[in-house]
């Protein structure tokens, strides 16, 4: 990874996984961004929300 560089991970993380596992890959979480889901299927009644994780080396 280039010394400047970032790492962007989308993921639905309902267990609060991302955070250790950046911790276990030597990386710093830079910022972490909520994204509203709109499912167009109708299949799910609640809303669904994701999360974008911006890393860079520690």
């Amino acid at each position: 990874m280039h010394k400047d560089g970032k790492i962007i991970v989308i993921a639905g993380d309902t267990h609060n996984l991302y955070g250790e596992i950046a911790k276990m890959a030597n990386l710093k979480v830079e910022d972490v961004l909520r994204r509203h889901v709109n499912r167009r299927t109708g299949r799910r009644a609640s809303d669904f929300y994701e999360s974008i994780f911006i890393w860079k080396k520690a």
